[in-house]
């Protein structure tokens, strides 16, 4: 009997020790949606340590939103695109090119060492669609497999367009979808939309493919409904449905297979992931702000910046072209076959780096030669470029923004030993 007590005992201690755990140490899931959180409960800055860390997977290169109304009903009418501002418009406005909102995602592009080479740029809006789910996928409570299944058909069925790929051939369509009053959604990991300890949105990676291709989609409840309407956001409806909107957007384009890695410890194909807070706008759930883009102002939520190491609103559109950087190198002089590189300052107001080379003539490598051709677009967070020198040349960069690029900086030359010199 003793023997049975203690075993009793053990096993009651460790279940207490258990459920004393955060949920994210119980589940070891991965967040990739909105929490529900009490009305009046909001944080001011991130976390203490919060980093995103970049795990080998894609982001969106330029993001294609299209807009998917999950069935029939009284939808929000600026969701619905009868009244405007309309969510069409938030998400023109906010993806073009008068928005900072690119600005401040794009340090989380890729072009980075063991990265996919994708530079993060404005997006488009594609269109609003209402679909007609089948039955079996339109019940009260839609799981995200149902939501999954659905979406693929509707596809499949020409009544959605397909996803439009980048260059690379990573996905750049997210398909942001709303449900009406009266559904309840339920996540990849079974989290209730709009009850305590549950989601107001989330966004996922399809488990099949169309075309080989995994597709990106968010999904968000009616906001307006029990539950939502109150742990969802201190704004307006609206508000509270742009705000949701922006940080699962934001997920969408800097963490885009996550659907695909749901389990702790995070790992590729996850993109950007902080492991003890989250994904960008995890760290920085609920806190609002009003930001303008393209002359209207809407509530959006503050994601979180590296570069800030905080929860910050994107800066504002450019208005004017950067300075010129200052370019160097490491070196003026090389044999044939050897590499120099090239170095310039970086400028705040800059989003990607246009680099140039020029050829010198055989009796002459003074500025300016003619024929300058591009050999390098780098992103904002890239100040340097490693060049393989085959002829004595000239390079210049040009700082570059959604105004356009500057001037370019003067030039610098690099002979190859034996040619025409300086």
């Amino acid at each position: 009997m003793k023997k049975i007590l203690r075993s009793l005992s053990l096993l009651i201690c460790l279940v207490l020790m258990f459920s004393a755990l955060p949920i994210s140490a119980q589940t070891m899931q991965i967040q990739h949606g909105v929490p529900w959180r009490n009305a009046g409960v909001s944080n001011s800055s991130a976390p203490a340590g919060a980093h995103l860390s970049y795990f080998g997977g894609p982001v969106v290169s330029n993001a294609h939103v299209i807009q998917v109304l999950y069935g029939m009903g009284s939808y929000n009418l600026q969701v619905a695109g009868s009244s405007n501002p309309t969510m069409g418009h938030f998400f023109s406005d906010l993806l073009g090119t008068h928005s900072g909102y690119i600005d401040l995602l794009r340090q989380y592009s890729t072009d980075i060492s063991g990265g996919t080479n994708q530079i993060i740029g404005n997006g488009t809006f594609d269109g609003l669609f209402q679909i007609i789910p089948s039955a079996a996928n339109n019940g009260s409570t839609i799981h995200d497999s149902n939501i999954q299944a659905e979406l693929l058909a509707q596809i499949n069925a020409g009544h959605l367009p397909g996803a439009v790929l980048d260059a690379a051939g990573n996905v750049n369509t997210i398909y942001m979808i709303y449900f009406p009053p009266g559904k309840t959604i339920t996540d990849q990991v079974n989290k209730i939309s709009c009850v305590t300890g549950g989601i107001c949105g989330y966004h996922g990676t399809t488990s099949n493919t169309l075309n080989s291709k995994h597709l990106l989609y968010g999904a968000i409840p009616d906001l307006a409904g029990p539950g939502c309407s109150t742990g969802c956001g201190a704004s307006s409806v609206f508000g509270n449905y742009t705000s949701v909107t922006s940080h699962e957007l934001s997920e969408s384009i800097t963490d885009a297979d996550v659907g695909l890695h749901l389990s702790l410890p995070p790992g590729a194909p996850m993109a950007w992931y902080d492991a003890n807070h989250g994904e960008v706008g995890d760290i920085c759930n609920l806190q609002q702000g009003s930001y303008t883009a393209n002359g209207t102002t809407y509530t959006i939520q503050l994601e979180f910046s590296n570069a800030a190491n905080n929860c910050v609103l994107p800066p504002p559109a450019a208005t004017t072209v950067p300075p010129n950087p200052v370019l160097s190198t490491n070196t003026n002089q090389v044999s044939s076959g050897q590499s120099v590189t090239l170095s310039w300052t970086a400028e705040p107001t800059a989003t990607s780096y246009e680099v140039f080379e020029t050829f010198c003539t055989s009796t002459s490598c003074a500025p300016p030669q003619p024929n300058p051709f591009l050999i390098g677009t780098e992103s904002a967070t890239t100040t340097s470029l490693q060049v393989l020198i085959t002829r004595s040349a000239l390079f210049q960069v040009k700082a570059c923004n959604s105004v356009g690029c500057d001037t370019g900086s003067e030039m610098v030359g690099v002979t190859v030993v034996g040619s025409p010199t300086l």
